[in-house]
C-alpha cells in the first residue's frame, strides 16, 4: 500500500473522531405543550432546566404553546415562568430517554377571563 492511501485513511479516522468529540454528549429532548387552567395555549413561557451542579438550559414556548428543550441525560429542576401566571417548578425530573414528553398547565394570578374567551374555549 502506498503512503497516500495510508495518509487518507489516517486523516479520515482523525476526522471521524474529531466530529464525535465536538458533538453534544447524547443530547435529549424535553418537549410539550403549555396551556392555562382552561386549556388555552400559552406562548412566550420561559423554561429553565437546571442541574444540581448549577448548569442551566433554556427555551421558550412558541405562539402555539409548544416548546422543545435540548439537554444532556441527567436530573433537572425545571421551571416554567410567564407573568401573570404562577411560576411552576418540577424538582428531580429525570431525563433518560431520547425524547421526554412534559405538558404543563399554568394557573393565572390576577387574571380576568372574559365571557368571549370562555365561549371560544368551548367551541
Amino acid at each position: 500500500m502506498s503512503a497516500l492511501p495510508k495518509i487518507l485513511i489516517v486523516g479520515l479516522v482523525l476526522l471521524i473522531n474529531a466530529s464525535a468529540l465536538s458533538s453534544p454528549a447524547a443530547e435529549r429532548v424535553i418537549s410539550g405543550v403549555i396551556t392555562d387552567e382552561f386549556g388555552a395555549l400559552v406562548p412566550d413561557v420561559q423554561i429553565t432546566a437546571k442541574t444540581k451542579d448549577g448548569e442551566s438550559f433554556y427555551s421558550k414556548s412558541t405562539v402555539s404553546g409548544n416548546y422543545e428543550l435540548r439537554v444532556p441525560k441527567g436530573i433537572y429542576a425545571i421551571t416554567f415562568k410567564r407573568p401573570p401566571f404562577k411560576s411552576f417548578s418540577i424538582e428531580d425530573y429525570q431525563v433518560s430517554g431520547a425524547v421526554m414528553k412534559l405538558d404543563v398547565s399554568l394557573i393565572c394570578e390576577n387574571c380576568e377571563r372574559s365571557d368571549d374567551a370562555a365561549a371560544a374555549q368551548t367551541r
